[in-house]
């Protein structure tokens, strides 16, 4: 008789996984030296995508000990990974020795699975219209500090790549194939011919960017705010994660300005705005990639399209 791990009979209420999905973690424990007498005790889907599937994995080894772990497990058909290969481990490892993430547990060397610390927060929402005022904001405003103040070791910044917008979004508008009725491939072409004229030059572009900065990414936690999945890690500006959780939250302006004041940020008030068009670019033509089409509804490619087509007008006004 095979030998397998056990689930206990509850384990995996609460979501349906995919039964390819539970052998892969079994596997994953297996690796770790766990055996026949590890139990998961609960398996959870966090997200479940086209580049990778996350899980919060409840486990108890044989000898009583409990762990609880999120493991993301990279998708089949993904697109080729932005970091090369066990550069986003070791980004990890680093980032949350300063607190910045959580902890690594364990990580395949072909990229196939990594594994980290589950750590309970508050999602931004619960924040955005709630009573705490800006008072999440200054610990977002304290997070970006942070990080501009971190001395990442030289090997490992060589190792990260450079995040050109203009480059990014002419890479990615050059692989659509087909584009929706509702959105006008002339448009989008004059959007990329104007954004490449700007001139963002004077805003410093060595920072590390987490490059993927939306609100399922952000987890305030009594140990300060922690920023998740790193595999779009890049060396650019900081406006770029700043413009990204900004429009992905739908800050007013108001919560913008306080955030750039907070931040140190306040005399790139105008750039903000043409960095934000640049994230939507880059949002939408992700999107509309082969891969990735499918994602989103007729109606919610209409509504990225009008996102895009104000940051458009905001750019052009400032």
């Amino acid at each position: 008789m095979t030998k397998t791990v056990s689930i206990a009979p509850s384990a995996m209420k609460g979501g349906e996984i995919q039964a390819k999905h539970v052998r892969q973690i079994k596997r994953i424990i297996f690796e770790l030296g766990g055996d026949d007498r590890t139990e998961i005790t609960r398996l959870l889907p966090l997200s479940q995508g086209i580049s990778h599937a996350s899980f919060r994995l409840l486990l108890r080894w044989e000898n009583g000990q409990c762990h609880d772990w999120v493991v993301r497990l990279m998708g089949e058909q993904s697109e080729p990974t932005w970091l090369r290969l066990g550069v986003e481990p070791r980004l990890l490892a680093y980032l949350s020795r300063h607190g910045i993430t959580a902890p690594v547990v364990a990580s395949d060397v072909y990229g196939h699975w990594l594994i980290t610390e589950f750590i309970a927060g508050k999602h931004p929402l619960e924040y955005l219209n709630g009573q705490m005022g800006n008072a999440w904001l200054d610990d977002l405003a304290c997070r970006f500090k942070g990080l501009d103040q971190l001395s990442l070791p030289s090997e490992l910044m060589a190792q990260l790549p450079r995040l050109d917008l203009v480059v990014r979004c002419r890479q990615l508008f050059d692989g659509i194939l087909v584009f929706p009725d509702t959105i006008s491939r002339n448009t989008l072409s004059a959007m990329l011919d104007y954004f490449a004229q700007l001139d963002l030059s004077h805003v410093s572009a060595q920072s590390l960017c987490h490059g993927d900065l939306h609100q399922g990414n952000l987890l305030f936690t009594p140990r300060g705010v922690k920023l998740l999945d790193w595999e779009y890690a890049s060396l650019g500006s900081r406006l770029i994660d700043v413009a990204a959780i900004s429009q992905d939250l739908g800050l007013s302006q108001q919560q913008i300005d306080y955030l750039l004041q907070q931040a140190g940020y306040q005399d790139w008030r105008d750039e903000l705005a043409h960095y934000a068009l640049g994230y939507r670019l880059i949002e939408l033509l992700w999107y509309l990639q082969t891969c990735n089409i499918n994602l989103l509804c007729p109606s919610q490619l209409e509504t990225k399209w009008q996102q895009l087509l104000a940051c458009w007008l905001q750019s052009q006004n400032t």
